[in-house]
């Protein structure tokens, strides 16, 4: 393979990666759940796609199931044709968030996130993904609403306790129903309390206060970036009838391209988002990888230069720890590799990465390509680890390309981040080699090995063939490409006569199926001669025994003194023999010496004497200078001289060691 050049192309927001909204007390997915997922899907380029979740026990406190439902809108994440795969999920819990007047039929949050953790972990929840969890993902996003406030922060320290990183945790108006913060008396669903886990990367919380008792408070929130609107503007300017509904519909504002309305309640883009409040442009959804907006360091975890306080969970058992991966960058390299900086953490045991180059951002439609050299890395315990690796790219075809790396360990978890940008390997020259003279059987073929797929651009005429002592061209009469070896293969329409020939391709002549190009020419020298069976330039005694052991058997080849090319050794192939008897060809030149020399023929000059090879080191001008041999050079090299006899014929020659550069004088 050929060394590709990389380019580093422009940065991308969007980051392939999966959201999930949670509702709250009373409520369900299909008004302002529903909208929200329509807006974050309509500030993509490719719309995500979007799945309803649904959590559900037998009535009476049994097991908690949590099922997937209908796929509401967007393609199919794992569709082939989709590049850049967004899943939202809306987690119905309605059966077991609470109703009015009283609070219903309801369960504890801790409940609901711990069902809802565990199929996020699974491979196997959404068949579709081809064993992939969504816990995989690159980037998690967690957003709930009032008591879906409190479910979501404990969802994130359930997937502490495997290990997994939570990108973000976004709260609006959170408000975890367990006695604490309730204007009603004795209004207790033992829900889980606020505080953002180890294992979140950025947390904002968005929450007002009142008086009234119809209008459930939010708080802020330990760890996270904590926004409070003002309850005065919401209350003045607001759509719902209570202002904790409103900050749900504040945030959706801030989502782009910053529609005023959620279908149910006007945003007012007016006073909303003017002094004391941010612009909705530069706070809420703006933090998202999806917008890629700078992120506050009070709500970043400190591994990330953030201030953010972070709550230790315990972890489970060994072996259930996943590993994970991300700050991916390119940091360096050329030539046929790039470096890549990362971090990664796996608790209790080595986990391995493998560097895939995808043609889109979709791990999960199998378009990547693994590249090679996986690295092992050890443990971490509760540490995060840094380190770059140089990565090889000499598998890629000349392209656009995504880069990403896979980490997983011996019990089978695997996460999954891409490098922000994407990569351009431009197309490398077009290279010919290993050209070869096939001849054991008819017709006599001569073969060229590409280093891309030429058959759009290959003809016979392509290849030239020229007898080295002169004479007319030969062009092949016909050509076939393989594929799957990059071997070209001209077919000849006669036999070749005896002797020396250069066959050549012309560097404009063929292009690769990329665009590209040969630097140059290229050329290769070969030989025929008609009864050499052995294909030492000579046809004496080692070719007879050749052509008496096979002698009347079939089916036979060249090499086995077949010169006839009826597939039989016998009388025919012996008259071939018999008139080529002791005759040989000399050594040829090297094609650029026979070019300068055109008087040398075939390695010898008019007195029959060998031409040498330099020996010396550095380079000499022969101007000056001329080659004696002494002996043979072809057997023995330092039987060669060099003298300071005047008179050679060519000059302005720069020749180099085991260069081939002038006549022979005789002494």
């Amino acid at each position: 393979m050929q060394p590709h050049l990389i380019e580093q192309l422009e940065s991308r927001r969007l980051l392939a990666g999966v959201t999930l909204i949670a509702h709250g007390f009373n409520s369900g997915i299909e008004d302002w759940v529903s909208a929200m997922a329509s807006a974050i899907s309509g500030s993509r380029s490719t719309p995500a796609s979007v799945f309803a979740l649904q959590a559900t026990d037998d009535g009476n406190n049994g097991p908690i199931s949590v099922s997937l439902g209908a796929q509401l809108s967007g393609p199919d994440p794992w569709q082939a044709t989709n590049p850049d795969p967004q899943i939202i999920l809306l987690l119905d819990w309605s059966d077991l968030a609470g109703t009015l007047p009283f609070g219903g039929y309801h369960r504890s949050t801790i409940d609901v996130a711990a069902a809802v953790a565990t199929q996020l972990l699974d491979p196997t929840f959404m068949s579709g993904l081809g064993g992939y969890a969504l816990a995989a993902s690159p980037a998690l996003q967690l957003i709930g609403h009032s008591r879906g406030g409190s479910l979501v922060n404990e969802l994130a320290r359930d997937l502490a306790k495997k290990g997994v990183w939570v990108d973000q945790v976004t709260t609006l108006d959170p408000h975890p129903v367990d006695g604490v913060n309730e204007d009603i008396p004795g209004f207790d669903f033992d829900d889980a309390p606020m505080g953002i886990p180890w294992n979140v990367s950025f947390a904002d919380n968005y929450w007002r206060t009142d008086s009234d008792i119809f209008d459930f408070n939010g708080e802020a929130v330990s760890g996270a970036h904590n926004l409070q609107l003002n309850e005065t503007i919401l209350r003045s300017s607001g759509s719902y009838s209570f202002e904790h509904s409103d900050v749900h519909l504040w945030y959706h504002g801030t989502i782009r391209p910053y529609a005023d309305s959620d279908g149910s309640a006007a945003v007012n883009p007016t006073t909303w988002y003017s002094p004391p409040h941010p612009p909705r442009n530069a706070s809420g959804f703006y933090y998202s990888r999806n917008e890629g907006g700078i992120r506050p360091a009070t709500g970043l975890w400190p591994p990330d230069g953030g201030t953010a306080p972070r709550g230790e969970v315990p972890r489970d058992a060994a072996g259930t720890q996943w590993p994970n991966i991300d700050h991916l960058s390119l940091v360096g390299g050329a030539g046929v590799n790039v470096t890549i900086a990362y971090r990664y953490q796996d608790f209790d045991s080595p986990a391995t990465v493998t560097w895939l180059a995808d043609v889109d951002r979709n791990f999960f439609n199998s378009n990547a390509r693994i590249l090679p050299d996986p690295l092992t890395l050890p443990a971490t315990g509760a540490s995060l680890a840094s380190g770059t690796d140089a990565v090889w790219l000499t598998e890629l075809n000349p392209g656009q390309w995504h880069l990403l790396a896979r980490i997983s360990d011996a019990q089978g978890h695997a996460r999954y981040a891409y490098v922000p940008d994407p990569v351009q390997v431009p197309a490398w020259p077009l290279v010919a080699s290993d050209g070869t003279l096939l001849l054991e059987t008819s017709p006599q073929r001569l073969s060229v090995r590409f280093s891309a797929d030429v058959s759009a651009s290959l003809d016979p005429s392509d290849l030239t063939v020229r007898p080295i002592s002169g004479g007319a061209e030969i062009t092949p009469a016909s050509v076939h490409f393989d594929p799957a070896s990059g071997i070209a293969t001209f077919w000849l329409a006669d036999i070749l006569a005896d002797g020396d020939y250069r066959a050549t391709i012309s560097a404009g002549s063929v292009t690769g199926a990329a665009g590209e190009t040969m630097a140059s020419d290229f050329s290769f020298d070969f030989f025929f001669l008609a009864g050499d069976a052995n294909r030492d330039r000579a046809v004496d005694q080692l070719d007879l025994d050749i052509l008496a052991m096979n002698w009347q058997q079939s089916p036979r080849v060249f090499s086995q003194a077949d010169f006839s090319y009826d597939s039989r050794v016998d009388a025919r192939d012996l008259y071939v023999l018999a008139t080529r008897w002791g005759q040989s060809l000399p050594q040829p030149l090297p094609a650029r010496v026979a070019a300068s020399f055109p008087g040398l023929s075939a390695g010898r000059n008019q007195n029959a004497e060998l031409v040498g090879l330099i020996e010396g080191p550095g380079a000499v001008t022969h101007a000056a200078r001329q080659i004696v041999v002494v002996g043979d050079p072809c057997t023995d090299p330092a039987a060669i001289v060099l003298t300071e006899i005047p008179g050679i014929e060519e000059t302005g020659v720069s020749v180099d060691q085991g260069d081939v550069i002038g006549r022979v004088a005789t002494q």
